[in-house]
């Protein structure tokens, strides 16, 4: 990523423009790509999947959605431009739909 526009290090974050990085113990724990620049990718495995629903598993729903905008590791949350999917140990437990894009069921 080159260097950062901004650190925090008290509250562990890199800032690149308007996107964010998140470190706890020199480990990334989350970001948010408000500013589309972060090099940031989570791979699919099953690319013929098209919706995932309660109980999903963090891969399902890569498999769907992609690579999310933006990750809370901390509270389990991971942003899909401002619609939201919340975890529970690893688990889909919720979601808010804000954006419209959710491929849910």
């Amino acid at each position: 990523m080159g260097a950062p526009t901004g650190i925090n290090g008290t509250l562990g974050i890199w800032s690149y423009d308007y996107s964010t990085v998140n470190f706890d113990n020199g480990e990334v724990t989350g970001w948010y790509d408000s500013g589309s620049n972060l090099l940031v990718n989570i791979e699919k495995v099953d690319s013929n999947k098209n919706i995932f629903s309660i109980g999903s598993t963090y891969q399902d729903v890569v498999d769907v959605m992609g690579t999310p905008t933006g990750i809370n590791g901390t509270l389990g949350i991971w942003n899909y431009d401002y619609s939201t999917v919340n975890f529970d140990n690893g688990d889909v437990s919720g979601w808010s739909d804000t954006s419209n894009n959710l491929m849910v069921h």
